[in-house]
């Protein structure tokens, strides 16, 4: 007792519940409404403390989110784009692409000159010289934009010369009045245009060239190869067509994916210009001859008619000059 007497602290814990214990375990307590401690008051240092290695730990997630997902860029850099091997496997091929299609070019120009020798022999063929002309003409301004557009992509492909389109005028006849007339001047030879941007008008000319000449070809009354219609109609449909794509494009034909398309392109025009080279030499090897035996066969006809009209003419005449004597 005297123990208690002396720590009345002890006393009263042990002893009845006072005033603020019975209000800590009244009803009234526990319907009240939260202490300050939950209602805005000052956090307690370690419940702050707490928070801030919370926004630590998000912060530093957040960066190894950032860090991973760039690394799986890289990866996809390594994994899905070209190696070195690829590009230049890819370099090799559009050099080649572009080397098959100068070539083919060069051998439909070719033939289009022996074409031109060879319906010279023709009645009705000035037209048709004149289509072929500048058909030709067409057909190395597209070589000369092709190898430009091809040599801005590749170091195996070199810049061509520009070395422009003679004027039809300056042919054959104009060399004939040159030599009458030295001082006679002719027309300048026009330059190719190296503005790769006019290429879509380029392949569109083209294509009216194409019609022009097939024109004229049909001209001839004894002309009826359908190979050669089918072959020329086929090529300038598809200019057309590769023609208004490109225009799509306006402005960036130069960037690498467009040139790119470009010289894409020329393995589909370089295989119509086969089947059009092909359909010539036929019409070379068997229509000309055949157009000429006919026109000779019309002509030797049309002679033998004569012949026979100044026979009849003749006789008419001998027979009213005969009359008044009889």
């Amino acid at each position: 007792m005297d123990r208690l007497a002396q720590n009345p602290s002890i006393g009263v814990a042990l002893g009845s519940p006072g005033p603020q214990q019975a209000e800590i375990t009244s009803p009234t307590f526990l319907s009240a409404e939260p202490s300050p401690f939950y209602s805005g008051a000052r956090t307690p240092p370690e419940r702050s403390g707490t928070n801030k290695r919370k926004l630590t730990l998000l912060a530093l997630i957040d960066e190894l989110t950032e860090l991973r997902d760039e690394e799986q860029e890289r990866e996809k850099d390594v994994n899905y784009g070209p190696t070195a091997d690829e590009r230049l496997s890819s370099e090799i091929e559009g050099v080649e692409r572009f080397r098959v299609f100068d070539e083919r070019i060069h051998k439909l120009d070719l033939k289009l000159q022996s074409f031109t020798n060879a319906v010279r022999q023709l009645g009705s063929s000035v037209g048709l010289l004149n289509a072929a002309y500048h058909l030709r003409a067409r057909l190395t301004q597209i070589q000369y934009l092709f190898r430009e557009n091809a040599a801005e992509q590749f170091d195996d492909v070199t810049h061509g010369p520009n070395l422009g389109t003679k004027p039809y005028s300056s042919r054959r006849r104009a060399k004939a009045r040159r030599s009458r007339n030295p001082s006679h001047m002719t027309r300048p030879t026009k330059l190719w245009t190296s503005e790769i941007e006019e290429l879509p008008a380029e392949m569109e000319a083209l294509a009216k060239d194409l019609h022009e000449f097939l024109d004229r070809l049909n001209d001839i009354p004894e002309f009826t190869d359908e190979a050669v219609n089918a072959s020329i109609m086929a090529f300038e449909g598809d200019l057309k067509y590769r023609a208004s794509c490109l225009r799509e494009f306006e402005g960036q034909l130069k960037f690498v994916a467009v040139a790119k398309y470009i010289n894409d392109l020329s393995e589909d025009l370089g295989e119509h210009m086969d089947r059009m080279k092909d359909s010539l030499d036929t019409f070379v090897d068997v229509g000309v001859p055949t157009i000429r035996f006919s026109q000779k066969h019309t002509a030797t006809g049309l002679q033998n008619l004569s012949t026979v009209a100044t026979f009849f003419s003749g006789v008419t005449a001998t027979t009213l000059q005969v009359g008044p004597f009889l």
